[in-house]
């Protein structure tokens, strides 16, 4: 009885032990995939005068991809600028010295670009803003405005030049300069995101200089996204968002106060003015090539012309002024 009763006990031990052994491995895995954290890749490129941040979340060669998108900012980087000259390549600067030139691929396709904005936005997107621009850049600098009458003849000069493409042969008629500072990063980063999804990226967060934001998705989840406030700390709207596009344009960076008036440095088309409307404005959606321009366009409509602008292209959208919401669409509403 007694060797009996000993086998037995040891029979029932070592079920107990392999229940134990089980109960402890599954606790052990279970543990193991709840503490699981995502491996977060993050790398920062300095293109069209932005510092450019690009996030990775659990993607394998994420710094291989990462410095293919530096390649195409630094792509459009060197036909874009209407500072500085492309050196190998025509730019903007360029075009805008010699008036007539033979320009790439890449420069040739802002440029059209820019045209059929300034046709689809009815003229509140300009290319042709570029002398005016600068005018104005340079007297906000200094602190002070551009005369009325010398606003009034740019403003002329502006709307009587306009850009003839024949194949690669782009020529300025008129006086006026080219500028494409309201595209050029938008449009940069479209092709970015168009690469990612090329690759089945999808888990990542661009940040363009905040005028131009792409998210993915954080491990399939959404972002926080906080809007600034122009003039004061902290966000006035805080949304979950993700798989989508933002187009901000905004005086929060860029700004002259002047007898307690705050001048943005975006101007108004229709004015040759800085514009007044917004302290910023953002609208949501698909296109990083569109939204810029739109947002730079609408920038410069009063409320009710934006609204209706915007309403036709089916674009959520949210404004500021000295520091309040004073339009919200219902589609950011509902991701608050």
């Amino acid at each position: 009885y007694e060797v009996v009763y000993n086998r037995k006990y040891e029979k029932e031990v070592m079920e107990v032990r392999k229940i134990n052994l089980f109960i402890l491995i599954f606790f052990v895995f279970f543990c193991t995939s709840c503490s699981t954290t995502v491996q977060k890749d993050s790398y920062t490129i300095y293109a069209m005068d932005t510092v450019i941040s690009i996030s990775f979340y659990n993607v394998k060669d994420s710094k291989k991809i990462a410095k293919e998108i530096e390649n195409i900012y630094l792509k459009y980087d060197l036909v874009a600028s209407d500072f500085m000259t492309g050196d190998t390549e025509i730019s903007v600067y360029d075009l805008n010295l010699q008036r007539s030139a033979i320009v790439n691929d890449t420069l040739l396709e802002l440029i059209t670009f820019s045209l059929q904005m300034q046709i689809e936005t009815n003229g509140y997107f300009h290319p042709m803003i570029g002398r005016l621009s600068h005018l104005w850049k340079k007297a906000l600098t200094e602190n002070s405005l551009v005369d009325d009458a010398i606003v009034e003849a740019e403003r002329v000069i502006m709307d009587t030049s306009s850009i003839q493409i024949e194949d690669h042969k782009v020529t300025i008629l008129g006086e006026a300069n080219l500028d494409l500072g309201g595209i050029a990063k938008g449009y940069a980063t479209e092709k970015v995101k168009n690469y990612l999804s090329s690759i089945g990226c999808t888990s990542f967060l661009l940040n363009a200089g905040t005028s131009n934001i792409v998210l993915g998705e954080k491990d399939g989840g959404a972002f926080s996204v906080g809007l600034y406030h122009s003039f004061q700390p902290g966000y006035y709207k805080t949304l979950n968002l993700k798989n989508i596009a933002i187009g901000t344009s905004s005086m929060r960076n860029q700004y002259s106060v002047i007898d307690g008036v705050y001048y943005a440095h975006l101007l108004n088309p229709k004015t040759g003015k800085p514009a007044l409307y917004y302290d910023t404005l953002t609208i949501f959606g698909e296109d990083s090539a569109e939204l810029d321009a739109y947002s730079t366009a609408c920038f410069a409509m009063s409320l009710e012309t934006a609204v209706s602008f915007l309403k036709d292209k089916e674009l959520d959208w949210i404004a500021c002024k000295d520091n309040q919401i004073i339009y919200e669409s219902q589609g950011v509403e509902g991701n608050a």
